[in-house]
């Protein structure tokens, strides 16, 4: 059998690039694991991401964007107590890039964080037939950030395992996922980066940025 499906399991997110000269947006869909799952599709390698977004305008734009890309969305959960995750970006004259908090700050929770594992296992058996055609699965260290969806994947990469399909993990540090009102450029706790260590023992394939 051969095994050429991907799965790309995390967040799916609004990125608002503000300008700080003017103050104008400009939205894009975008977080990491969407945008594996969107690009591995426009080269023609069947991909299914996993993920929750919020039962709002953003949402349901983003998933017919998916589906438009031709991403399996069956296993895409639909929230309806919490919002799709808008992250503001700001740009300064010379493009420099630099994260500002949250659209909706003070919202407890968003959707992307809440993926449900009971959920996931009430679909185990078309679940296990999508793993048997699965070569890889994809995620990052963002979904560690809340119980909820640490949950859910720790549950998948175990199932992953099982069927031999390799882990891409993707170490990407965003400290305002863990502190919605820290967003200073931070580094981990001592707890915290003993809990991403341990996470990354998962990994066949870990992806690293410079920094």
């Amino acid at each position: 059998m051969i095994k050429d499906k991907v799965i790309c399991v995390g967040e799916a997110l609004v990125d608002r690039i503000v300008s700080q000269s003017d103050n104008k947006f400009t939205n894009y869909f975008g977080g990491a694991p969407a945008n594996v799952a969107c690009a591995l599709s426009k080269l023609g390698i069947s991909s299914t991401f996993i993920g929750r977004l919020g039962n709002d305008r953003f949402g349901i734009e983003f998933m017919q964007l998916l589906n438009k890309n031709k991403v399996n969305t069956n296993f895409l959960q639909v929230d309806t107590q919490h919002p799709t995750r808008i992250i503001k970006v700001l740009v300064d004259k010379d493009g420099d890039r630099s994260f500002s908090g949250f659209v909706n700050e003070h919202t407890k929770n968003f959707a992307d964080e809440m993926l449900n594992k009971s959920n996931i296992v009430d679909s185990h058996h078309t679940l296990n037939q999508l793993f048997k055609d699965t070569k890889f699965i994809i995620t990052g260290t963002i979904v560690l950030a809340n119980p909820n969806s640490e949950e859910s994947i720790h549950y998948l990469l175990e199932k992953a395992k099982k069927f031999n399909t390799k882990i891409v993990i993707d170490l990407n540090w965003r400290e305002i996922f863990w502190d919605k009102l820290n967003f200073i450029g931070q580094s981990p706790t001592d707890e915290l980066k003993e809990r991403i260590v341990k996470f990354l023992e998962f990994a066949d394939l870990l992806k690293l940025a410079r920094e």
